[in-house]
């Protein structure tokens, strides 16, 4: 059976996708994970978007992507949000979840660094599996939603 991870693809107003980069590897991503017992697919992107970034949004700015396919083990369940960088400083994201360090045991958060990155560089940092599945989603899921 595949496991799902919930996610929120947070854009801002210059449509470039807000990334983190995984602790200890080579790529970059989404704030996604898995869901807890009885969680909502909506608030556990939400949760793990607070987790990973300390941004928090409220659930009705959240537009559903829904549930697709990401790899041979794994489906994410996505949702889209639209900022503007006036007041979303990503130079402030911190992440508060950690994993223990595979070398050290010294428990370490598991995104150290923040970035907003355009579709046409996505895959400089992102995995492939991550870029096809971006590429896939129908143009609106690609980009910021006007705000008012």
């Amino acid at each position: 059976m595949k496991s799902t991870s919930f996610g929120v693809l947070v854009f801002n107003q210059r449509n470039e996708l807000l990334l983190g980069h995984a602790t200890g590897a080579s790529h970059w991503d989404i704030p996604k994970g898995g869901a807890d017992p009885g969680e909502a697919p909506r608030e556990a992107a939400l949760r793990e978007l607070r987790e990973e970034t300390r941004l928090v949004l409220e659930p009705a700015s959240l537009t559903e992507i829904g549930l697709l396919p990401y790899t041979p083990r794994k489906e994410l369940h996505l949702f889209h949000a639209s900022v503007h960088t006036d007041s979303c400083d990503i130079t402030a994201c911190t992440c508060s979840s950690f994993f223990p360090h595979h070398r050290t045991g010294k428990m370490t958060p598991e995104v150290d660094r923040y970035m907003w990155v355009s579709e046409a560089r996505l895959h400089e940092y992102a995995t492939r599996s991550f870029t096809t599945l971006f590429r896939k989603l129908p143009p609106s899921a690609r980009k910021s939603a006007p705000t008012a």
